[in-house]
């Protein structure tokens, strides 16, 4: 799995990636803000990201705003040497998934890696569960506009095509037929 390191200070960068590769990371190093947004909004970011709050460029509170409802889940560690609770609140509304103050300790960052590990893999999962479900719904709207031509003779015509991210307006399966062919009913 890859990590990105964005901090502007290259000690923090060399301790965080001999650390890291160690664990087996790859590892993804930026010296800036700007670097490090250009890598998370890439087609295909690194999964986790270890920021500095303080950079040039963008902020690490900047960058977790711009990713805050981005998919696929990027998991967020900010690093500061703020410890203020207000600092901490700040972090997390702005997106952050944790907040951990400077010098790092080991144990804690593995910790919180290990946690944002499981979040992804859970997304993911959610991710292929919601595919594999609406690969199952428009299984069964070919069934139903199969089984309507079988018992009337009838065709269903549809006005456009399917589209996995369009849905009835009733936010039924009938609906959806409905919406996209010509049918007032079923059988």
């Amino acid at each position: 799995m890859q990590v990105l390191i964005a901090d502007d200070d290259q000690s923090v960068r060399f301790i965080l990636k001999v650390q890291l590769q160690s664990w087996g990371y790859d590892v993804i190093i930026c010296e800036d803000g700007e670097e490090a947004l250009g890598y998370l909004t890439s087609a295909r970011p690194p999964r986790i990201a270890i920021l500095d709050w303080m950079m040039d460029g963008y902020t690490g509170v900047e960058i977790c705003s711009i990713l805050k409802n981005t998919q696929p889940l990027i998991y967020i560690i900010l690093l500061t040497a703020k410890a203020s609770e207000e600092n901490l609140v700040e972090a997390i509304n702005s997106g952050a998934h944790c907040f951990q103050t400077k010098p790092v300790s080991p144990g804690v960052l593995r910790s919180h890696i290990d946690v944002g590990k499981r979040l992804i893999h859970a997304e993911d999962k959610l991710l292929t569960q919601e595919r594999e479900i609406r690969l199952q719904c428009y299984g069964a709207i070919a069934d139903l506009a199969e089984a309507r031509h079988n018992n009337t003779g009838k065709h269903m015509q549809r006005d456009q095509p399917l589209h996995p991210s369009s849905g009835s307006e009733d936010g039924t399966a009938a609906g959806t037929v409905r919406r996209y062919c010509h049918v007032q009913s079923f059988p």
